[in-house]
């Protein structure tokens, strides 16, 4: 009788498990990243300033190919200032909704202490050129820049995430 109960139990297990998966794949379960705009205007005009911003930095010198520090950190300063103008851009544009402002506002932010650490990275790199490029950690559990890469992939906006050129 045990036997039979334990049996029972472990074959509930079994297709309760699956039965999650087949949910999760359905296609009954999905639902808008929250990081997805209301209004995606927005994020179509932001696409247009972040593709010129990438070609404009992808027709300077690459700073991977810099054949010295002092070289690799003016090329990662001129791509900063590149995305700066980007950013300020930006600031001429505007979310329709509140929700939308507040996600920008912060995605932009995020842009600004990402540069922030590139141009620490690149003023450490002219005295120690084994300096590590390192991200601030804005807590949350994930890396800023990912956070960055993220929020405009879901917008779709392929253009803006964050640069991988350091």
């Amino acid at each position: 009788m045990v036997g039979r109960i334990f049996k029972a139990i472990a074959v509930l297990v079994m297709i309760a498990s699956f039965g999650v998966w087949g949910y999760a794949f359905s296609g009954l379960a999905d639902r808008d990243s929250p990081d997805l705009m209301d209004d995606l205007a927005w994020a179509e005009d932001a696409e247009v300033l972040c593709a010129q911003a990438t070609l404009d930095v992808e027709a300077m010198p690459s700073a991977v190919d810099a054949e010295t520090p002092v070289e690799r950190a003016s090329q990662i300063q001129a791509a900063n200032a590149r995305y700066r103008v980007m950013l300020a851009e930006m600031g001429d544009l505007a979310p329709t909704t509140d929700r939308d402002a507040e996600m920008v506002s912060e995605w932009r932010s995020d842009w600004e202490l990402f540069l922030q650490d590139r141009e620490r990275y690149a003023e450490a790199i002219q005295v120690d050129p084994a300096a590590p490029f390192t991200v601030t950690n804005t807590g949350g559990g994930e890396r800023l820049y990912r956070r960055i890469s993220r929020f405009a992939v879901t917008n779709f906006m392929a253009s803006c995430v964050a640069p991988e050129d350091v």
